[in-house]
């Protein structure tokens, strides 16, 4: 038994030595480790002395040339004419085909005539002096932005609620209140006065509205304004075509489709209407766009099948996308003899 607990307590002691031998063997090789409760000093580093580099001899060239503006030359101003032409119609029983008008070549084209703005600005032709005082774009550095997509004087069918914002100008006087105004006309009374940035409205009809927006301080004495935002919202589409169909027999392979012009003065929008879509297929639901065209008449490009009858009708789009209802359909089937 003695012997027994004398061997035990070797073991133990040899395993202990083991132990803080090996404490100490890891201290040696690690003596910054947080093991040891006497860390060495931080060695200072040495100062590295530059590496040599040569220097050039002479600056880099930074100059570079600039290059001459371009010399711009006034375009002459062409006078609008008006050029006539010929309406082919074909003889019944005859068939027709699409016309499709040549495009111009570079000397024909000296004498097409310039296409003028749709919707003319507050100062067109015949100067600023023939508009009323009241009707004119008045002068103020404050500029006015609308919501993505909705731009001055530019008709637009996406944003039908006035929504408008703008910097505070930079004036010396301290700004007390903005006053706003909203109309139809250039010359309408305050809509509203507020002490934000921001101005909106709810929904409006189609039509042209003009907003423009003045600071004012305390006394009522205007520091800045803006000029006109003309806003222009369409959501109503052309008429829909009437009268459309065809006087040619059925034994014509393409025949002529006519109908009356839908107008598209909804709004005020000159030149609005874009022109017309025509559809076709095998049933009276019209089927699928086939065809665009600016006038009010059409002949199919391919004949059609004989014996196969076939369904047509059309639609008139505005320039903002607006699409009037579909016309009647019009039965037709070509049978050669």
């Amino acid at each position: 038994m003695r012997s027994s607990f004398w061997n035990l307590l070797s073991f133990l002691v040899i395993v202990a030595g083991f132990i803080i031998t090996g404490v100490f063997a890891y201290l040696f090789n690690n003596p910054y480790s947080v093991l040891n409760p006497f860390p060495p000093p931080t060695v200072v580093p040495l100062a590295m002395l530059p590496t040599l580099t040569s220097s050039p001899q002479a600056l880099p060239d930074l100059w570079t040339e600039t290059a001459e503006p371009p010399i711009v030359t006034e375009t002459p101003i062409v006078e609008e004419t008006e050029i006539p032409q010929e309406e082919n119609t074909p003889a019944p029983g005859t068939g027709a085909f699409e016309i499709i008008t040549p495009e111009p070549t570079l000397e024909e084209s000296k004498s097409v005539p310039v296409q003028v703005e749709l919707t003319p600005s507050l100062e067109a032709a015949g100067g600023s002096e023939d508009i009323p005082p009241e009707l004119q774009d008045p002068e103020g550095s404050i500029v006015v932005t609308a919501p993505v997509g909705v731009f001055t004087s530019k008709w637009q069918n996406m944003q039908s609620i006035p929504s408008f914002s703008w910097k505070e100008p930079e004036v010396f006087t301290k700004i007390d209140r903005y006053k706003v105004y909203f109309s139809t006309r250039p010359d309408g009374k305050p809509a509203a006065e507020i002490n934000n940035t921001h101005y909106s409205r709810p929904a409006v009809p189609s039509g042209e509205y003009y907003f423009r927006v003045e600071a004012v301080n305390a006394a009522g004495e205007v520091l800045d304004s803006s000029k006109f935002f003309v806003f222009q919202y369409d959501n109503t589409p052309p008429l829909q075509p009437a009268g459309f169909g065809t006087a040619d027999p059925s034994t014509t392979y393409a025949p002529y489709f006519t109908w009356v012009a839908s107008p598209d003065a909804h709004s005020g929008m000159e030149g609005g209407l874009a022109g017309y879509a025509i559809y076709q297929g095998t049933s009276p639901k019209c089927g699928k766009a086939v065809a665009f065209t600016t006038v009010p008449n059409w002949t199919p490009v391919a004949p059609l099948e004989a014996g196969k009858t076939e369904y047509f009708c059309v639609k008139a789009m505005d320039k903002v996308g607006n699409e009037s209802p579909w016309s009647n359909a019009v039965k037709f089937t070509y049978n050669p003899s």
